[in-house]
């Protein structure tokens, strides 16, 4: 109801129908203010729920040792910004994320620890955006429950508590998605600047988020204001496209702008045939067998997803898939398709396929499971007391399922697994992919983080030195766990090592061991040179095994032999 007042004072715009003059009369609602204190306690929950997920992701950031990418990450941004090296600074390969975690000052000592919760920060951007995307596709409780679900689910979590781009990468293509949306249902110039601008960002990031390019004309072909889209349009369709010209125009331009600077420099390189910057490893795409790969690496999806999804929220995705083709066709056509695009293009690709790549297609997901199970809630109260429908009973089911089954998730699978990311990361269940290389493998910091503690401890030279050669594929990562000075004098020859120099590295280990009075020596298996060969003796001192049998690191003590 509405009630006549009068007021003295300009009235509050947030609780009145109109602005009031000084002295009139003004209609104020009580539906308004209760719309009002509805939406406080919403951006109070969505606050709360960012803590979690922020809590999440921060917490003992550093509980799992250091994935020897991590440590290549710091360094580059480390130099990234000081423009010193233009090989650093523009290289296309993951630039924008050390553009971004060189933010945060990571020659500090504790720049492991920046690099993590530099990569943690930025997950709230991802988060919010999932909250907006379903909130466009479907309702504001679909965006909380989404917001909720990428809060705790083991997927995000795992990949945002490490300092790889991947996860930094999957914000990027959620904002291209939700732009896209923005510029189908009202293009404008700006929107497709916008647009392009996140394009080329997104690429930035990592080159697996190229597929994001297509999802302005899928959400254009989906979503345009004209007739329900342009898929009614028939084969000569497209003409419908003719209002978006020039915001596809400038979303094409922006993309060159922004990728303009890292292809420039590229291009100069090729031109001038030096090649001592590597944009993308081959050893990542290129394979002997293209179509035994692609099938390897869809093994390798299903693995990782029933892995880190768990059957019971699989299972609930496909029935809610079956729900939405009858209830919003649009919507699970395009977060489907966006999902399909990024998943498809790495299966494709993909030499030897890393569960972290499959993280930018998640969110996509989490607003699917959100959106349905909200919209059949909505559907159920909606039609509750009204006559029968025909499939009244099916999704009065499903509704009940859905909460049931995220209920299990959540209390069974997902806070159980975040709360070994933050305390005990040795316990979770992980894809074997995944079990190799964050814990058994060389490249896992298991054994290097104690091998570090340790090392500053050992008895010096008599000119106070600790000279230790790391002959270990991860050496350039010990010095990330030394938070104060030490002794420790580390020569890494396996980093950037050209592994056909036998003889050079055979050279160069015999003189440190002829130059130092006292040589200690970290060895890990990696068979790439044959230690046994050198004339050295070896006194073992102490050795570091990784968890689940994985790779053990040995200490010497070497001198030569007499």
């Amino acid at each position: 109801m509405l009630e006549v007042t009068r007021v003295t004072s300009p009235p509050d715009p947030l609780s009145t129908c109109g602005e009031g003059e000084s002295g009139s009369t003004v209609i104020s609602s009580p539906w308004r203010e209760r719309k009002l204190r509805g939406e406080v306690k919403y951006l109070l929950l969505v606050i709360l729920l960012l803590w979690l997920a922020l809590w999440f992701r921060a917490h003992n950031v550093l509980e799992l040792p250091l994935f020897v990418d991590e440590s290549l990450h710091i360094q580059r941004g480390q130099v990234v910004w000081s423009l010193s090296d233009l090989g650093e600074s523009l290289n296309l390969k993951k630039l924008l994320y050390y553009y971004w975690i060189g933010l945060f000052g990571l020659n500090a000592p504790e720049s492991a620890w920046l690099a993590r919760t530099a990569t943690a920060l930025f997950a709230l951007i991802g988060a919010a955006l999932t909250t907006a995307m379903a909130r466009r596709l479907f309702n504001r409780w679909a965006g909380l429950l989404a917001l909720a679900l990428y809060a705790i689910a083991p997927f995000m979590v795992f990949f945002e508590r490490v300092a790889l781009a991947d996860a930094f990468t999957a914000t990027f293509c959620l904002a291209v998605a939700h732009a896209s949306l923005g510029l189908a249902r009202h293009p404008t110039l700006k929107r497709g600047v916008l647009v392009g601008t996140l394009i080329g960002l997104a690429a930035l990031a990592k080159l697996i988020a190229l597929p994001v390019a297509l999802l302005p004309l899928l959400a254009i072909v989906l979503f345009s204001p004209s007739s329900s889209g342009l898929v009614k349009e028939g084969a000569g369709g497209w003409g419908g496209l003719r209002p978006y010209r020039r915001s596809l125009i400038a979303a094409a331009l922006m993309i060159g702008v922004v990728l303009a600077p890292s292809l420039g420099y590229a291009l100069i390189r090729e031109i001038t045939g030096t090649k001592d910057r590597v944009m993308v490893e081959e050893s990542l795409y290129v394979t002997d067998d293209r179509a035994g790969q692609i099938v390897d690496n869809v093994e390798q999806v299903f693995r990782s997803v029933m892995t880190l999804f768990a059957p019971e929220l699989l299972v609930l995705v496909g029935v809610l898939i079956a729900y939405l083709v009858w209830r919003k066709p649009r919507p699970l056509a395009y977060l489907l398709a966006a999902v399909l695009l990024l998943w498809g293009f790495v299966i494709g690709i993909a030499a030897a396929l890393s569960t972290r790549y499959l993280v930018l297609g998640v969110p996509f997901l989490l607003v699917l499971v959100a959106g349905g199970t909200v919209d059949a809630a909505g559907w159920v109260a909606s039609h509750r007391g009204a006559p029968i429908e025909p499939n009244w009973k099916a999704v009065q089911r499903l509704h009940w399922v859905a909460w049931a089954v995220l209920a299990l998730w959540i209390v069974s699978f997902a806070l159980p697994f975040d709360w070994d990311a933050m305390t005990d990361p040795v316990q979770l269940e992980l894809p074997p992919r995944d079990v190799w290389e964050y814990f058994t493998n060389t490249s896992s910091g298991y054994a290097l983080r104690d091998l570090a503690a340790d090392l500053p401890d050992l008895p010096p030279d008599e000119d106070g030195r600790i000279a230790v050669i790391g002959f270990l594929p991860s050496c350039h990562s010990l010095p990330l766990y030394w938070t104060e000075p030490n002794a420790v004098d580390l020569d890494c020859p396996l980093f950037k090592w050209d592994t056909s120099k036998q003889q050079e590295m055979t050279d160069h280990l015999i003189g440190r061991a002829e130059t130092e009075s006292v040589l200690y020596m970290a060895v890990d298996q990696t068979g790439v040179y044959d230690l046994e060969q050198l004339p050295f003796e070896w006194d073992l001192l102490a050795e570091y095994p990784r968890p689940h049998n994985g790779k053990v690191v040995r200490l010497y003590l070497v001198r030569m032999a007499e």
